[in-house]
């Protein structure tokens, strides 16, 4: 079928509907050296082994599973907060605030780092989000934490030990209270 044009009988004005692609897309990513077609090369487990169609490319790379838990395992991880109406996994998101609040990085590069590593493309407003979602349940979370911890401990055990490094000789000193 060609693509035709029609017109609005009401208004006169001309449209063509959207043309259908006459290729379908390919469910296999893209080589990220020269942007050609690539092929399944092989299918493990946890990752799908793929290689670039072009012979002056040839270039092979790993793209790995997405771990998806059940809604239902997330309710009784997360308590009374709700994962329902989530777009993404709940492993996807632990990620990408575990990366915030521990690591101190910034949305943009745990936009990136999660299209990197698992192929998962979050934009750095949605990441906003969720950390503006869960900041609060956290700090309950760590205050419950927190209050259950003794610092004030009297007794400690510490330990030197001698490493070396390249043939340099280093003290490693390890210290821990007794109560932990």
């Amino acid at each position: 079928q060609a693509n035709q044009k029609y017109q609005c009988k009401e208004c006169a004005r001309q449209f063509a509907p959207d043309s259908v692609s006459s290729r379908p897309k390919s469910k296999y990513p893209r080589c990220p050296k020269c942007n050609k077609a690539t092929y399944l090369h092989h299918k493990y487990k946890h990752y799908n082994r793929y290689k670039c169609g072009s012979r002056k490319c040839n270039h092979a790379f790993s793209q790995y599973h997405n771990l998806n838990i059940d809604l239902a395992s997330s309710e009784n991880l997360t308590g009374s907060l709700s994962m329902k109406g989530m777009r993404f996994p709940l492993h996807t998101i632990l990620t990408a605030l575990t990366l915030y609040f521990l690591n101190n990085t910034s949305t943009r590069a745990i936009s990136q780092f999660l299209k990197v590593t698992s192929n998962i493309s979050v934009s750095h407003v949605t990441i906003s989000s969720w950390v503006h979602k869960f900041a609060p349940y956290f700090k309950e979370k760590a205050k419950i934490f927190n209050a259950q911890l003794d610092l004030n401990s009297d007794d400690w055990h510490a330990d030197e030990t001698v490493v070396f490094i390249s043939g340099k000789k280093y003290y490693l000193w390890l210290a821990i209270d007794s109560e932990t």
